[in-house]
Formats: structure tokens, C-alpha cells, sequence
């Protein structure tokens, strides 16, 4: 049998006529054409393939950040340099891929990672390109409206925020929709031996299953929720074969090869890293559950029903959100015309839709639209939708057209209205990353950057840095290991300071302050401020991330830069500390590029908190004219943020309430 010859005898057009012509059709009323054949149709692919990598490498390559970047990001790049292990699940495959993808010397080492996600993201768009011709020319039409329609679909993927913003920054997602795309390449082979070559297929499952084990070692969870749908079309492939014992005994070795890529974690955590999230006693009880994160389970069985209806569908509109209208209902049509040409790929891009939308319904605490992470949970959702938005393509190409030739008479009507449907089509194609773009590009984007030297160097030397967040916590660590900058100075976090493989950490990574030191055992502000009055009783320099809980000992700080300084009780905040910190606003990078904040979200978020706990800290002082200064530049950034206009109210009354007395 062929190997573009479909498996559910979908095919059901005419046969050809003598001399391999079709016969006269409605898709072809005028004129015969001559089928591709199977081995054309796989050049095609190929070079669309390649072409779509080598296209989505270039718009990557230009628009990703060439620093550290927010959130996880500097905590990966860390851990990949020393080979540590991050936060739960330590994504193991992640640290060792992206390990060996930093050994060449080309540029610095933020540079070298980030593009690993941008190799990641673009071999995946490369690989679905491929997998996806192959698949519209098995089971849909062996013509090249199917090879345009598939180059329209991976090009709305490629612009697309929720892929394009994982391809530019350092961050696990980009490798785990390369694993998805793998997985769905060795499935489309082993469908398409599954007749002619059993054990050629029969080898493709078993490489899926290894891959899907490996690639559990990237997040976990999300790709967990495609378990359903690829054992689903794993077991519609292989038929009966695939539960023999032989045949599922092979599976599982397999798998668990893949799985024991998490072997790295008890391993390196022996050698004692610099950088160990919670695996310091090597335990493999405890770092099991530290993996699953078991402490989850009760926030996920606590939810309703109803919740998780909600949560649905806010998921739901974020995919929608981002590719559109038009391409969603691209989509919708599309996996419902799947379901009528191949019932098991159909239902395969249905149930990979449904389980991973559940997933990510169970897990996201909320909603954000802007939040890069969670749209990179979504993932395996989008790789699905561009199954759907291919076919939609091809039906909006294949309808208008058949219906050109058979109403218009005129060669250069035709032509001009086929014209215009390929613009139409190339622009619906386009439009997400016509709106996605400027959000994307980070290439000139150094906030991250410049709040992290901002906040480290004009430090004393010695100095303790009490973070409260893991966002910038996070953006200092990949700045100390990476960049080398200021490793004199201590960096703790108050939120993980009573967890003992924390305090560990602290005492291995800076013996000369930590080694005898007695941590708190709460993050309670006034516990952490009593430990920390131990420490400047010792001469250490105190710097503060000042939050909402020091409100009580507002007047044991000083403003210092981003941070804050740490004094003796009841001190009275100078005008000299006034005007300095008021002269380090003006000249400050991070406050001053308000354009730049325009199109990152999380930047914003820093910048906002940052500005809205300093007029809270101004409030207390009486010092109206300042907290006033400090909410009214927040909202130069976000003019809608409704706890800064609360705040602004807030502070209008009590102004009007003191004139008033």
C-alpha cells in the first residue's frame, strides 16, 4: 500500500481516467489535472518543512531578549550554567538540554540559552509543517491547495503570542512543544506504515513512548495532559497489537528509559550545587514529591465543578483571544471536517484539546491574559487548533475557488478573484503576528536587565538583600551566576527562608554569614526583621524589598534605589535620603523607559508594585506630595489599575479630611 494511502479508506473521489488524468469535477470543471504522487508530495513536505524552520529561526533569532529576562527565566539560565536543580519538577531534560546547547562560544551565555528556545520553537513550527502536509495530503486531497493551506496555518502559529513569546526567552516551554511536535511526527509515521510496514510502526510507537518519558523530564503537567490522546490514537494505530504483553512490556521500558531522565536530580544533588530547590537531603521520598508536587492535590480536589467550568473556558479564551475569531472558528470547523475525513486523527486533535484545556483548568490558580507561562500551558491546545486551522484554510481556498471556476466565465476574472482570496487568506494568516509582534520582540529589551544592575551595584560590599517575590529574586540569581555580577553581596528570600533545604542552601552558598545563623520559622515581618537586626548587629548592610507587611515598621527603612535600607528603630527619614532617591528616579533606566514598558506585561507588574508599595511607604510618612507622585506615574503605565486608583482616592480623602481639620 502507498504510504500517503489513507488507513480509513477516506478517499472517496472518483478514480482516475485512462492516462492518469482525473475525470471532469466540480473541484476541476474546466480542466484534468494529474494527481502528485506520493513521493512528490513528500519533497513538498520537506521543503516546506525546512522552509517554515528556517523562516520562524530568522524572526525568532531577531526578536529575542539577548539579557536575562523575568520570572523563570533567570533562574533556568542559572541552574544551566552550574548545573543546578530549579524549582519543582527541576525539569531535569530542560537543565541537561539546555547544558549542552550553552557550550559553544558564540556570544554570552543569556544569549546562547535564549536561543535554545528559539531553535526549539522553530524546529517545532518545522516539524508541524511537515506532519501536517503529510496528513491533509493522506486524508483530504494529494493537491498543493493543501500544502498553501498547511504554510498558511504554521505561519498564523509562528506569529502567533502564545508560541512566539516561548521561542524568545528563556524558558521550558519552547523544548516541550518541540516534544509534542516529535510525538505527533512518530504517530503520523506509524499511521502511515501501520498497513504496509506493521513493525515500522510498531517502532515508531515504541520511540513515542521513550519521548513522551523524556520529554516528562521538560513540564511535566502539560504534557501529561496529551497522555490520553496519544495512547488513544497509539491503540486506534496498532489495533489489538499494542496489548500484547511483549508489545506493552516494550512500552513500558521504554517510557520509564525516557522518565529516568529525573535520575539527574538524587544524583546532583549529592555533589551539593550551589543551586538545589528542596532536593538538599538527596532524599528520593522526598524529592518524589517535591516533583509531583503533592501539596497541590488538595488545592485541585478542593475545586468545584463549577470553578473548573469557569476556568474552561477563561482558557479557552485565551487561545481564542490570541489567534482570533476568524482562525478560531478556522479551528472548530476544521477538527470537525478531521473528524469526517479520519475519525482517529480527529478525535486525536479532540481529545488533545479537551485533556490539556482540563489540565490547565485544575492547575492555573487565575487567569491572566498576559501571563507568558500560562499561555505556555496551552501549548498542546494550539499544536491542535493548527490541525483545524489547515483544514479551514484548505476549505476557504478549495470552496471560493471551485466556486470562481464555475461562476465566472473570464480567465482574468477568475485570476483576479483567486488573487484576491490568496490576499485575504495570507492577511488572516498574518494577523496574529501583526498583533502579537510588538509584544514579542524582545530584542531590545533590557528592563529585567537594568532593574538588576540597578539594584546590585551601588551596594556596599557584604551586603544582605531580603527579597520577598521569586520574580526579581529570580533576575539577581541569573545576573549573579551568569553574569558574574556582584557575588559578594547575600540575595535570601523571606517567603522560603523556613524551609530547611532552604537554609542549607543559604549556609552553603555564603558560609561566612549564614554558617551559625538561627532562621526564623515563619515569614512573619516582625520575625524576619528580628533576624535580620542579627545581622546588621554583626555590621552587614540591610536591603529590603519593602511590601505591604513592613507597613507596621514603615519608619525601620530608608529609601535606597529600588531597595530599601534597613535602620534602627524609629528612625526619622532624612531629606537627604529624599533627595537622593529622588535623583536615583530620575536617572534610573528601569523608571525612565516608560515606552519599553508599553509592551511587557511583566515588567509593568514590577514597575507598578514597585511605585504603589513606595506610596504606601510615603503615606505613613505624611509625605502626600510624594505618594501622590508615585501612584500618578503608575498610572502613566496602567491608567485602568484599580488599586492604584483606590490608593490615589484613598489619599485624596485623607488629604481633604487633614485641610478640612
Amino acid at each position: 500500500m502507498p504510504d500517503y494511502a489513507p488507513n480509513d479508506h477516506s478517499d472517496n473521489r472518483p478514480a482516475p481516467a485512462a492516462g492518469g488524468d482525473e475525470p471532469f469535477t466540480w473541484s476541476n470543471p474546466r480542466r484534468n489535472f494529474r494527481r502528485l504522487d506520493t513521493n512528490q508530495f513528500d519533497r513538498i513536505g520537506w521543503f516546506a518543512g525546512v522552509g517554515t524552520f528556517v523562516l520562524a529561526l530568522t524572526v525568532y533569532a531577531a526578536t529575542m531578549c539577548r539579557t536575562v529576562f523575568w520570572w523563570d527565566s533567570g533562574e533556568l539560565v542559572a541552574n544551566a550554567s552550574i548545573l543546578g536543580i530549579p524549582h519543582r519538577p527541576g525539569f531535569p531534560f530542560y537543565i541537561l538540554a539546555a547544558r549542552i546547547f550553552g557550550f559553544p562560544p558564540l556570544g554570552d551565555y543569556f544569549t546562547r540559552i535564549n536561543f535554545f528556545s528559539v531553535f526549539c520553537a522553530a524546529a517545532a513550527a518545522g516539524i508541524f509543517c511537515y506532519v501536517l502536509i503529510r496528513l491533509l495530503a493522506r486524508y483530504v486531497e494529494r493537491d498543493k491547495v493543501v500544502a498553501y493551506a498547511a504554510l498558511l496555518a504554521v505561519c498564523a502559529l509562528i506569529g502567533n503570542y502564545t508560541f512566539w513569546i516561548q521561542a524568545v526567552r528563556t524558558e521550558v516551554y519552547a523544548l516541550n512543544g518541540l516534544v509534542v511536535a516529535v510525538l505527533f511526527l512518530l504517530l503520523e509515521r506509524a499511521d502511515s506504515a501501520a498497513s504496509s510496514s506493521p513493525r515500522t510502526a510498531t517502532k515508531c510507537i515504541y520511540a513515542a513512548a521513550f519521548i513522551f518519558g523524556l520529554g516528562l523530564g521538560g513540564h511535566h503537567a502539560t504534557l501529561a495532559s496529551t497522555a490520553p490522546a496519544l495512547a488513544l490514537l497509539a491503540v486506534m494505530i496498532m489495533g489489538r497489537r499494542i496489548f500484547r504483553p511483549g508489545s506493552l512490556v516494550t512500552l513500558g521500558i521504554m517510557l520509564i528509559l525516557g522518565f529516568s531522565v529525573y535520575l539527574y536530580l538524587p544524583l546532583r544533588a549529592s555533589q551539593s550545587p550551589l543551586l538545589n530547590w528542596g532536593w538538599d537531603n538527596a532524599s528520593l521520598a522526598d524529592g518524589a514529591q517535591v516533583v509531583m508536587a503533592t501539596d497541590a492535590y488538595g488545592y485541585i480536589s478542593a475545586q468545584t465543578f463549577l470553578v473548573v467550568g469557569r476556568k474552561l473556558l477563561q482558557a479557552l479564551n485565551l487561545i481564542v483571544d490570541q489567534i482570533g475569531l476568524p482562525l478560531s472558528l478556522f479551528a472548530l470547523v476544521g477538527i470537525i471536517f478531521w473528524i469526517g475525513k479520519s475519525r482517529r486523527w480527529g478525535l486525536f486533535f479532540l481529545a488533545i484539546t479537551v485533556g490539556n484545556l482540563l489540565i490547565v483548568a485544575l492547575l492555573a490558580t487565575e487567569f491572566i491574559d498576559w501571563n507568558a507561562d500560562l499561555h505556555g500551558y496551552l501549548l498542546p491546545t494550539l499544536a491542535a487548533a493548527l490541525a483545524g486551522i489547515g483544514c479551514g484554510f484548505y476549505l476557504l481556498l478549495r470552496t471560493i475557488s471551485r466556486l470562481l471556476d464555475r461562476l465566472i466565465p473570464s480567465h482574468h476574472l477568475r485570476l483576479t478573484g483567486k488573487t484576491a482570496l490568496v490576499g485575504v487568506a495570507v492577511m488572516l494568516a498574518i494577523t496574529p503576528a501583526i498583533i502579537g509582534g510588538p509584544f514579542c520582540d524582545l530584542s531590545d529589551n533590557r528592563l529585567a536587565w537594568d532593574l538588576g544592575l540597578e539594584t546590585l551595584i551601588d551596594l556596599p560590599p557584604g551586603a544582605v538583600i531580603v527579597m520577598d517575590g521569586v520574580n526579581w529574586d529570580f533576575v539577581l540569581r541569573g545576573m549573579q551566576f551568569v553574569a558574574n555580577l556582584r557575588p559578594d553581596i547575600a540575595i535570601v528570600n523571606r517567603s522560603l527562608l523556613p524551609a530547611q533545604w532552604y537554609q542549607q542552601q543559604c549556609r552553603r552558598r555564603y558560609p561566612a554569614i549564614f554558617a551559625t545563623t538561627v532562621f526564623p520559622v515563619s515569614t512573619k515581618s516582625a520575625e524576619v526583621i528580628a533576624w535580620a537586626d542579627d545581622l546588621r548587629a554583626a555590621g552587614l548592610p540591610i536591603f529590603w524589598e519593602y511590601t505591604e507587611r513592613e507597613l507596621p515598621s514603615y519608619n525601620r527603612f530608608q529609601p535606597a534605589g529600588h531597595l530599601y535600607y534597613l535602620t534602627e528603630p524609629d528612625s526619622i527619614i532624612s531629606d537627604s535620603a529624599l533627595l537622593a532617591q529622588e535623583h536615583f528616579e530620575r536617572t534610573s533606566r528601569f523608571f525612565s523607559d516608560i515606552e519599553e514598558l508599553n509592551y511587557d506585561y511583566d515588567a509593568q507588574g514590577v514597575y507598578i508594585q514597585n511605585l504603589y508599595r513606595a506610596g504606601l511607604y510615603y503615606e505613613r510618612w505624611g509625605l502626600i506630595y510624594r505618594a501622590r507622585e508615585m501612584y500618578q506615574r503608575a498610572l502613566t503605565v496602567r491608567p485602568a489599575e484599580g488599586m492604584i486608583w483606590g490608593a490615589l482616592l484613598r489619599l485624596e480623602h485623607s488629604a481633604a479630611a487633614m485641610d478640612d481639620h
